[in-house]
């Protein structure tokens, strides 16, 4: 069971033109999901076996597998066609002209769902466990003899001989990585309680009836670090739908782990809005954004687009970051609007 409500948010990206907002261009950059009517709350899948393990080095069986591509993220994964790999951890790698070694440079900033970072030592336990000989997938990586850390932003494998399908290799589930911390606390119970930086975290687990994950809460952040790096420390007016919905999630103190720090240089107003929208402008003010720059709306939906679209200048662009249930309450309202089609109709 994927319990879908939603922390991550959805992005909306508004042109505002100096015509009636009927004609208001809205593009959909990130989806949380389709719906018609209901709220969703989850998304409930039977399967014939229950999984095993949550630990990659000793994976054996699909249904273990499965489940692990959604809690953990590998250096690399293989890109959309198929037919190659693309960066997801690792932002670019270089091989040694003799074959002998490669080196990753490691991506910044990325937590684990508990909100700890990301370090090059995971990096380092992870795969020096996956390149184990005597463990279940060792073979798929027995030319790598060492992984070892080159500083806090790069690690290095190195091969007793050239590894041609070495990328292929740190794509599969195997090379998953992890928190060296939290599998050390764990100890043997290690494999019963996963940490990973994927998009799905482990809620609950009743062994032979029912899983439950839930997303990630750091990919909030992840959405902020776009924004800001793509805006030049957010240049763009935005606004941020926060709703409390069974859907989103009643407790909205995951707010306090989302790094909206990464706001507060930027020169951009950010309206607040949603049901929990006071919230909201009270984690801005604590992460040092300027009063000056924050203004709180009503939760009502089609009042908040109006007045939200009225401050930005013709022509011009703005954001809009919905929790699930906010963004289906927007997107309904600019479907009543002729702004955008509803879903079904897309």
């Amino acid at each position: 069971m994927i319990d879908d409500r939603s922390r991550v948010p959805t992005l909306l990206s508004v042109l505002r033109w100096p015509v009636a907002l009927g004609a208001l261009a809205l593009t959909l950059l990130t989806l949380a999901g389709p719906s018609s009517s209901a709220d969703p709350v989850t998304i409930t899948m039977a399967r014939n076996a229950d999984m095993l393990t949550f630990d990659p080095a000793s994976t054996e069986d699909d249904p273990s597998i499965f489940v692990e591509l959604q809690i953990f993220d590998r250096l690399v994964k293989l890109n959309a066609a198929n037919n190659g790999v693309e960066p997801e951890l690792a932002t670019s790698w270089t091989v040694a002209p003799d074959g002998l070694s490669a080196t990753f440079t490691l991506r910044q900033g990325i937590k684990y769902s508990d909100g700890s970072p990301l370090t090059a030592e995971d990096v380092v336990f992870s795969l020096t466990r996956a390149i184990d000989q005597k463990g279940s997938w060792g073979f798929l990586f027995s030319p790598v003899k060492s992984v070892t850390k080159v500083d806090d932003k790069t690690i290095k494998l190195t091969m007793s001989e050239p590894f041609a399908p070495l990328l292929p290799a740190l794509s599969t589930f195997a090379a998953s990585i992890y928190s060296k911390a939290n599998f050390e606390k764990w100890g043997k119970d290690a494999a019963q309680h996963p940490l990973g930086t994927g998009a799905y975290s482990l809620e609950s687990w009743q062994k032979g009836a029912q899983m439950a994950l839930v997303k990630n809460p750091v990919g909030f952040n992840e959405v902020l670090r776009m924004l800001t790096m793509a805006t030049d420390g957010l240049s763009v007016p935005t606004m941020i739908v926060i709703n409390d919905r069974h859907a989103d999630g009643r407790d909205v103190s995951w707010l306090w782990d989302v790094d909206f720090e990464l706001l507060a240089d930027g020169e951009a107003p950010l309206t607040t809005a949603g049901i929990r929208g006071t919230d909201m402008a009270n984690r801005l003010k604590y992460a040092g954004v300027s009063d000056d720059r924050i203004r709180s709306l009503e939760p009502d939906p089609g009042a908040a687009i109006d007045l939200f679209v009225a401050n930005i200048p013709e022509g011009g662009r703005g954001y809009i970051l919905a929790t699930y249930t906010a963004m289906l309450d927007l997107r309904a309202n600019l479907a009543e609007r002729g702004a955008v089609e509803r879903f079904w109709e897309q």
